[in-house]
C-alpha cells in the first residue's frame, strides 16, 4: 500500500466493521424492545449466523488479499521473538499497525518536538503525574488497570488465578500469560530503558527524570489516597492519588518512553502507535462469539467453512504464548472462556464497555458497594540485591472508594435528548426514560 493510503479504510475495514455490527445486533441487549428491559443472556441466532459468516468472509478476504493483516503463526519462534512480534502490533515504526483496520494514528513526535505530532498522549494518558513528570497533563486522567483486571490473566499453564489459593497469593505476579507482562506494571516490576546501566526508583513528584538508570515501580512508598494509611510517607501521597490501585498500564508504553525532559517528553518519539477500534485479532474474537452461539465450541456453521469457535480462540491463544483450551466444556462455559480472551487481548482498545453492556453484565459486576478493587503492595524485606521483582511483598486487595458504580436497567442505554424527541413526533424513548 502506498504511504499516503496508510491509514484510510479499505475493503477488509468495511468487511471487519460490518462483522462487528452484525455481532452486536445478536447480543443479549439488543433482544429486548424498546417498550421494556429485562436481563437476558440469550443471543439472536440468525444475527449470530449472519456475524459468524461477515467475520468468516473478513478473514478469507485478508489471507487472500491482505496477507501482512493476518495474525503472526508463532510455530517454530523463540518466546523472544514471539513477544517481539506480539509488541509490534501495538507499537511500531510504520504508521499503521500490522493489525489495524480500523484505527486512529497517535504517532509520537511528526515534525519536530511539539510541531503538530501527538508526542504527549503516551505520557498522559498511561503514565501517572509522578511517573511522567508532567505539571497537569492538560487534565488528563492515566489509565491505571484495576486489580478485577489483573485476576483475569490465567497462569502460564492455563489455571485461573484464585485468591483462595495459598500458593497463589504467594507470588500473585509470578508465572502468568505472557500478555501480563506485556500489559501490566506491578509493585517491584521493572520498566524502562534509560542510558547506562544503574538503578533509581521513581522521581519525586514533577521532578525531571534522571537520564539514566533502571526504573522500579514503587508503590508501597505511597499514602493512602487521602493521605496517610498503609504507605511509608507523605512525600508520595500525589504518586498514589494518581495510581489509586496500584498498577500501571504498558500495552502501548515502550520501553523507551520513560518520562519528561522538562516539559517534552523522552524517547516518546522512537515508535508510533494507533487507537485501535478494529484490529484483526478482534475478528477472529468476533467469529469465535459468533460460532459458539450458534453451534457451539466445535459445531460448524454455514458460510463459515472451516472455522470453529475453539480453533478460533486457540489461535488468539497461541499467538500469545498461552497453551491451546482442550476441553471447552458447554456452549454456556465456552462463552465466558471466549469473553475473558476478549477482556484480556482487546484491553482498553475501546470494547469492554461496549460489551459490559451487551452482554448486560452490571448485576455481575456492580453487585457490591465498591465493586471496583485495587491492590496494597508492602515492601517486607530485600534480598540483598538491587532486583526488586525477587524483594518480598505482602498483597491486600483494596475497595476504590472513590469509583462508585450505582445503575438501574434504563442506564444500558441514554436518553434520546428532548429536544430531538420534540423535533421527532414519531421517535419512541429509549426504556426507563
Amino acid at each position: 500500500m502506498a504511504d499516503a493510503d496508510q491509514g484510510r479504510l479499505e475493503k477488509c475495514s468495511a468487511y471487519a466493521l460490518k462483522g462487528l455490527v452484525a455481532l452486536y445486533a445478536a447480543s443479549p441487549l439488543m433482544q429486548n424492545s424498546v417498550d421494556e428491559l429485562v436481563e437476558r443472556d440469550d443471543y439472536d441466532i440468525d444475527w449470530a449466523t449472519r456475524a459468524a459468516q461477515y467475520s468468516a468472509a473478513t478473514l478469507d478476504y485478508l489471507q487472500a488479499n491482505r496477507p501482512s493483516k493476518m495474525m503472526f503463526d508463532p510455530t517454530g519462534l523463540t518466546e523472544k521473538e514471539r513477544d517481539s512480534l506480539y509488541t509490534e502490533i501495538f507499537y511500531h515504526t510504520n504508521y499503521i499497525g500490522k493489525e489495524s483496520l480500523f484505527c486512529r494514528s497517535s504517532n509520537g513526535v511528526s515534525a519536530g518536538t511539539n510541531a503538530g505530532g501527538r508526542e504527549g498522549d503516551l505520557s498522559m494518558l498511561f503514565q501517572s503525574l509522578r511517573v511522567s513528570g508532567r505539571s497537569g497533563s492538560w487534565g488528563f486522567s492515566c489509565s491505571m488497570p484495576t486489580q478485577n483486571f489483573v485476576d483475569a490473566f490465567e497462569f502460564a499453564d492455563g489455571t485461573p488465578f484464585d485468591w483462595n489459593n495459598p500458593e497463589h497469593v504467594a507470588n500473585p505476579y509470578k508465572n502468568r500469560d505472557p500478555r501480563f507482562y506485556n500489559f501490566i506494571i506491578y509493585a517491584g516490576r521493572q520498566y524502562g530503558k534509560v542510558g547506562h546501566p544503574g538503578t533509581h526508583d521513581l522521581p519525586t513528584f514533577n521532578s525531571k527524570v534522571p537520564k539514566h538508570g533502571t526504573y522500579y515501580f514503587e508503590p508501597w512508598k505511597a499514602s493512602d489516597d487521602l493521605g496517610g494509611g498503609w504507605g511509608m510517607d507523605n512525600a508520595y501521597s500525589a504518586y498514589n492519588k494518581s495510581i489509586p490501585a496500584g498498577y500501571m498500564f504498558k500495552k502501548f508504553w515502550w520501553p523507551e518512553a520513560y518520562g519528561q525532559n522538562g516539559s517534552n517528553p523522552d524517547g516518546f518519539g522512537t515508535y508510533k502507535y494507533n487507537a485501535e477500534f478494529i484490529r484483526t485479532t478482534g475478528v477472529w474474537l468476533d467469529l469465535a462469539e459468533a460460532l459458539n452461539e450458534v453451534a457451539g465450541p466445535t459445531g460448524a456453521v454455514s458460510g463459515a467453512a472451516g472455522y470453529t469457535a475453539l480453533d478460533c480462540i486457540n489461535k488468539v491463544r497461541a499467538k500469545a504464548g498461552m497453551p491451546v483450551i482442550l476441553t471447552p466444556g458447554s456452549k454456556e462455559e465456552f462463552r465466558e472462556r471466549i469473553r475473558n480472551e476478549r477482556r484480556i487481548e482487546l484491553s482498553y482498545e475501546y470494547h469492554r464497555w461496549f460489551d459490559i453492556r451487551r452482554w448486560m453484565l452490571f448485576d455481575d459486576l456492580f453487585d457490591e458497594t465498591y465493586p471496583i478493587k485495587g491492590m496494597a503492595s508492602t515492601l517486607i524485606a530485600t534480598d540483598g540485591t538491587e532486583n526488586q521483582e525477587n524483594w518480598t511483598y505482602e498483597y491486600e486487595i483494596k475497595d476504590i472508594q472513590q469509583s462508585l458504580r450505582g445503575y438501574t436497567l434504563r442506564n444500558y442505554w441514554y436518553p434520546i435528548p428532548q429536544s430531538h424527541m420534540d423535533r421527532l413526533y414519531n421517535i419512541e424513548q429509549n426504556p426507563g426514560w
